[in-house]
Order: structure tokens, then C-alpha cells, then sequence
């Protein structure tokens, strides 16, 4: 290719040590990445040369390996600093008019910037290092532990930190009741996903449920908040209301004074517990007319598919998910 200023990568397998090697602007490059501890030397041809070809497509990219690794000595750079940044990483695979036009919209924008008055203002842009967003997720466990465990495993591989007592990455005070852990972590996290299950648990503190309260102090801090609801609960709650006393033939209505000397409550089972109707109640803000309510979505499923696909629609886009955090820190400042 004329003009490149690299070669392709190759495998050098003389000597005691492996690596993969190419040229760039006549500077010898080698990377070896963990190949020498792979004692198979079969596998370790298979990953030699798979590490070969992702140095070139990076290459084939625009990288260039003589630049220093930026985003390694800050996290942030401003808005001039970046395109700068970026210009230079270009300059290389530019012959010298069309860096000459690169430079004079650089300079024009930056000078727009200016005028805007973003750069004094401290405006600036993430850098290629990606934000830690913790996400906590509130469940009770029983009879769930799979199911949890591959919600928690879908979220790590979105590069999600996920806070969750069940797989003990809550951060523990022993001087604190299990309670107060918990609420700390919903204090600490950017995200909070509550999953409403047919299950109230055994998490209960002085007549407080813990993922309950845990859902409560998200709402409270205007934390954002996505959840998630068990069919069943939704059957549950439906059924109740469908449920009437009878005395005799006859039906007591509901508005009839007699009516509220009764309840019907459910005995204690391992399928349903019908407090969890109340959890509900307080996500969808049943409390509050339908056309004010904000905030009240909350995404029914039967299957851990269903679960997953919704999770993976929610928290996919990085970007967006980062503009929901940084519009709810902006509207509670």
C-alpha cells in the first residue's frame, strides 16, 4: 500500500521467547501479550496469530503505537485538547495538504469554543477510558441464586461494577446491621435495578423488608432506577382484587359497611407472598393518577430470557446511559 508507514505483523517463534512484531515509521514494535505462558505451543500459534491480526485491523484503523497512551495519565482532557490529540494521532497517514485542511477546521473550531466560552467554563470530554458505572441490583435471593447470578454475569460483561449481596461485591461495615450495608450501597451506586419477585425473602430487620427498603431509598434519592416484576405478581395482585366474601348466596359488595369488618389474607406458602403486592404498588406509584406518574415502568417476565433481553436494551448504550446519569445529577443539583 503506498504511503503506509507500517508493516503487517508477524509471528517470531526463534528463540525462548514468542512474539508478534511489525514496523512503524521504521521503529521495530513487539508485543507479546501472555504468549509465552501458554505451554501448548499449538494453542499458543493459534493466539499468537490471533493477536497478530488484531494489531492489524487496529494498524488498518489509524492506530498508531508511537503515541503515548493518554487516557493512562488522565481520565479527562478539555474539549481543544482533545481535538488536538486527535489531529495528531492522524498526522501520520496524511499527506501534507490535506493535514494542512485538517488543521485550519481544528483551529477554526477551536476558536468557536472559545467564543462559546466552553473552555473557560471547564466543559470536558471523556476520554477513551471508559467510566466505571456502578450499577446496584436489589432481589431477594431464595430459590433465585441462577437466575441472579446471570443477570449479575450479563451486566459485568456490559463493563458494568455490579453491587449485589448475594455475590458479595456490597462493601461491608461490620460495625453496621445488614440493613445499613445495603442502603450504603444504594448510596453509593450510579444505577439501581430492583427485581420484584413472588418471594418477600428473609432479609426482614425490625418488620423491614431490605430489598423493599433498598427500592425505597433509590426512589427517594431520585437514583435511576429500572425494575423488574415477576408474572406472578402480577397474577397475585389481579386475583386479590377479583376475590369476594360471601355470606350465604349472596355476595357482599364491596361498598357495604359489612365488607370492612372482613380480610382476606392469603396463608404462609412457598409460592406467593402477597406483600410483594405492595412493593409493586409503591414502584408503579399506585398511589398517584395515572397521568402525573414518572418514573413507573416496570418490565413484567416469566423466563430469565425475558429478563435479560430487557437488561441488555436497557444498558447496551453507554452513551445513553451515561446521559441519564449525568441529566438525573443535573435536575437534583
Amino acid at each position: 500500500m503506498k504511503n503506509q508507514v507500517f508493516t503487517k505483523p508477524k509471528v517470531n517463534k526463534t528463540g525462548k521467547y514468542w512474539y508478534v512484531f511489525f514496523y512503524y515509521e521504521g521503529k521495530q514494535k513487539r508485543y507479546k501479550k501472555g504468549l509465552n505462558r501458554i505451554k501448548n505451543l499449538r494453542e499458543r500459534e493459534i493466539e499468537a496469530r490471533a493477536l497478530a491480526e488484531a494489531l492489524r485491523i487496529k494498524l488498518m484503523n489509524g492506530w498508531n503505537p508511537l503515541v503515548p497512551k493518554i487516557e493512562e495519565d488522565s481520565n479527562n482532557l478539555f474539549f481543544s485538547n482533545a481535538i488536538d490529540f486527535a489531529l495528531e494521532k492522524k498526522k501520520p497517514n496524511l499527506v501534507k495538504k490535506p493535514y494542512s485542511n485538517y488543521n485550519s477546521t481544528v483551529n477554526c473550531v477551536k476558536k468557536s469554543v472559545e467564543r462559546l466560552g466552553l473552555q473557560q467554563n471547564k466543559k470536558q470530554v471523556m476520554s477513551n477510558k471508559e467510566k466505571d458505572i456502578k450499577i446496584m441490583i436489589a432481589s431477594t435471593v431464595y430459590g433465585f441464586e441462577d437466575q441472579l447470578s446471570k443477570v449479575v454475569t450479563q451486566l459485568q460483561t456490559l463493563n458494568y461494577t455490579v453491587l449485589n449481596s448475594h455475590t458479595g461485591t456490597i462493601k461491608v461495615n461490620p460495625q453496621l446491621s445488614n440493613l445499613e450495608n445495603c442502603l450504603n450501597a444504594v448510596e453509593e451506586c450510579d444505577l439501581f435495578l430492583g427485581i420484584i419477585r413472588p418471594y418477600y425473602g428473609t432479609g426482614n430487620i425490625d418488620n423491614k423488608n431490605i430489598t423493599f427498603e433498598e427500592i425505597k431509598k433509590a426512589i427517594k434519592l431520585k437514583k435511576p432506577c429500572w425494575f423488574l416484576v415477576d408474572r406472578v405478581v402480577i397474577f397475585g395482585r389481579l386475583f386479590k382484587r377479583k376475590l369476594r366474601i360471601k355470606k350465604g348466596k349472596d355476595l357482599i359488595d364491596t361498598k357495604n359497611d359489612a365488607y370492612k369488618n372482613y380480610s382476606i389474607v392469603l396463608d404462609k406458602n412457598n409460592f406467593f407472598d402477597e406483600r410483594t403486592i405492595e412493593i409493586y404498588d409503591h414502584v408503579i406509584q399506585n398511589d398517584i393518577p395515572v397521568p402525573l406518574r414518572k418514573g413507573n415502568w416496570v418490565q413484567e417476565f416469566h423466563h430469565l430470557d425475558e429478563m435479560l433481553t430487557y437488561i441488555k436494551s436497557q444498558f447496551s448504550d453507554k452513551n445513553l446511559v451515561e446521559n441519564i446519569i449525568y441529566e438525573k445529577q443535573k435536575a437534583n443539583s
